[in-house]
């Protein structure tokens, strides 16, 4: 009749009660009654034939009824031999085969036979079949589908060492690349092993979650050139060439296993991209370097950049002369010289190349022979037996023996005492009780004057430079020498100016090649030391003492006896001064010796001082020099090129000119000037 699923109420349809009662139950009568449908209904006697009984709630009836429902109109002499039914379950067909004028139709787990077909109803067509189709059995989860899989035991035990079964049974979707048996079992001896360890559960959860991307992809969806960002956060790259899938380097050996929470790939390696230096050290056995680089606390830099790091076995660290190293700057120094800051496989190497360390002013010298690569350092040479273990941060090749640096560089201190041109600067130094400083943790830059500097000093000036009573004059003088940081030749610039330890700054000339620095020039560039750097110079730097400071040290004695009983030496250590300076044969010469109340003597000394910085070059005839002496002045008088200064009672001679200091200008004078 041409009716809708009513038909299969009338008595000669009695037959169908079970099938209509689950169409309620479903419910899906009402879907039935819409559309343009093919119903294959499967008799009381089907129902009751269920292994274990029919479905009795709607969740479970719902897929069961589903799959016997095509969305269009399919009478029989429609239906062809293999011909393929998408029904209302989705993902599920129907097959359709025709043998001898009878109908089978195959579902996911079972068959059925049309018994009565083309039952023509107003929204469709009824075919009743001997068999009630059963729908395939509820998908796994990602871990019960591995844990169902024999080839990936191994992965099965290694997420259940990361604790990561729970993870791979939530929601998801997730995608697994998932490693076979054989993956596994070609990683290197004891790696698995390492892996499983409970004290390395942080790196194989990095692994395993490498393997895993958010989302449901099907190999269809993958495609070449494409990259993955894995639930671990590294990406993963995809190849598709000649029909063959590849992430990671791994081939895609069996496609597209689905579980209710994803799809399971199976691939032929194990993807270690995700792991660093550090981790495959782990992994690969290397314990005494990864014991080593967490003493010198490495274990961060080893971690970032992209290095190349030669990483001695561990019989070749027990092999080390006197055994590893203790403290943990020698071996700092020791690891530095195994990294290279840049990534270099085996391939990438070239005979005789240089390759600079992370241990500053040391090379490795690469060598090729027969195949192999040998590497030699500042002491010995050693051979590479495993290369191009990639990291995700660099590559490593694991080395035969330690690679040792060239002894420890000497400190500032060490490196002057080992120069025959500074043994003056050792003596003052020693002094000024500075050596101590100068072997201390710096960087310092050390201009250091040679002896034939100190030598030219004037007759009696290093004598009294090194008398206890002058220390600190000694200290100001060296330390004017000294720049704080590491500063090489190449890194000074012309008219830059370097402030010192001591505080004043120091002019840098550059000029046809030289260096100057305050005056005095380079004359061997780049001492390294462990804590600096020394440059020697030929002239010893006096910028930094003022003009107190040099009459001390020039033996004016006299000059500086009175300059304390009058209380002016605070003056004499202000700004911008010149000083003519009697000699102590000019203060013996007053007549009846020199004054001794503090008002007199301060008023001569004040004749002797102008408030402006005055060379000998800018003195000309007839000028006249205001004094620090209010009404006073003094007149200059050239005769011949000797320059006499003029004043208000007597006379007298420039015997030295042009005594530079930090503050001004002293001009040694003959005879003590009278106001």
């Amino acid at each position: 009749r041409p009716v809708t699923l009513e038909t299969l109420h009338y008595p000669s349809s009695r037959g169908f009660r079970t099938l209509v009662s689950a169409g309620t139950t479903a419910p899906r009568a009402g879907a039935l009654r819409g559309g343009n449908l093919t119903v294959f209904a499967p008799t009381n006697a089907a129902f009751a034939a269920i292994p274990g009984g029919a479905p009795t709630t709607a969740a479970a009836l719902t897929p069961v009824l589903q799959l016997h429902v095509i969305g269009s109109r399919a009478l029989s002499t429609q239906l062809t031999n293999g011909q393929q039914l998408p029904t209302l379950l989705t993902g599920a067909n129907l097959t359709v085969g025709l043998t001898g004028g009878t109908v089978r139709l195959t579902g996911p787990r079972n068959a059925a036979t049309v018994v009565t077909a083309n039952i023509v109803a107003k929204n469709g067509v009824i075919h009743v079949i001997d068999n009630v189709l059963l729908p395939a059995a509820p998908a796994q989860t990602i871990t019960q589908t591995a844990a169902a899989t024999p080839q990936l035991s191994t992965l099965v035990t290694a997420l259940q060492a990361a604790e990561l079964t729970g993870t791979l049974s939530g929601t998801g979707p997730f995608t697994v690349f998932a490693p076979v048996n054989d993956a596994f079992a070609a990683l290197p001896a004891g790696v698995v092993q390492r892996l499983l360890e409970t004290g390395n559960r942080a790196i194989l959860s990095k692994l395993l979650t490498f393997h895993v991307v958010p989302g449901r992809i099907t190999a269809s969806q993958l495609q070449n050139g494409q990259t993955l960002t894995t639930v671990e956060g590294t990406t993963l790259p995809v190849t598709v060439a000649n029909g063959v899938v590849t992430v990671g380097g791994a081939r895609v050996t069996t496609a597209d296993i689905n579980a209710s929470n994803g799809v399971v790939h199976l691939i032929d390696g194990v993807l270690l991209g995700s792991l660093d230096i550090v981790d495959n050290a782990i992994i690969r056995g290397l314990s005494s370097l990864v014991s080593a680089v967490t003493a010198a606390n490495l274990g961060t830099a080893l971690r970032g950049g992209n290095l190349t790091v030669f990483a001695p076995t561990n019989a070749a660290f027990a092999a080390i002369p006197g055994g590893a190293p203790s403290d943990v700057a020698t071996l700092t120094r020791v690891l530095q010289l195994h990294v290279v800051g840049a990534r270099a496989l085996s391939t990438q190497l070239t005979n005789g190349q240089q390759l600079p360390t992370l241990l500053t002013g040391s090379s490795l010298s690469v060598g090729l022979v027969g195949g192999g690569v040998r590497i030699t350092g500042p002491r010995n040479t050693v051979s590479v037996v495993s290369a191009d273990i990639v990291a995700k941060n660099g590559v490593i090749h694991v080395i035969d023996n330690v690679l040792l640096p060239a002894p420890a560089q000497q400190t500032i201190t060490q490196t002057a005492v080992a120069t025959a041109q500074l043994s003056t600067l050792v003596t003052a130094l020693q002094a000024a009780d500075l050596t101590g400083t100068l072997s201390g943790t710096g960087p310092f830059t050390v201009f250091a004057p040679v002896n034939e500097a100190f030598a030219g000093l004037p007759a009696g000036v290093l004598q009294r430079l090194l008398e206890t009573g002058n220390r600190a004059i000694l200290s100001k003088l060296l330390t004017f020498h000294v720049v704080p940081g590491r500063i090489t030749a190449s890194q000074l610039r012309n008219g830059q100016t370097l402030t010192t330890v001591e505080g004043t700054t120091l002019p840098v000339t550059v000029a046809s090649g030289f260096v100057f620095v305050g005056g005095a020039r380079v004359t061997t560039a780049d001492i390294e030391a462990s804590n600096g750097v020394v440059h020697l110079i030929d002239g010893v730097l006096l910028g930094s003492l003022d003009i107190v400071d040099n009459a001390i040290i020039r033996g004016l004695s006299s000059l500086v006896g009175a300059v304390t009983a009058a209380n002016l030496a605070t003056a004499l250590r202000g700004d911008n001064l010149t000083v003519f300076a009697p000699t102590n044969a000019a203060f013996a010469a007053i007549p009846g010796g020199a004054p001794t109340d503090a008002a007199t003597l301060a008023s001569v000394l004040q004749l002797h001082v102008t408030g402006s910085r005055v060379l000998a070059a800018e003195l000309s005839n007839g000028r006249r020099l205001s004094t620090l002496l209010p009404n006073n002045s003094l007149t200059v008088s050239l005769f011949g090129g000797t320059v006499r200064l003029v004043g208000p009672r007597n006379f007298a001679t420039v015997v030295s000119a042009n005594i530079v200091a930090k503050n001004g200008i002293i001009h040694l004078i003959d005879t003590v000037l009278l106001p």
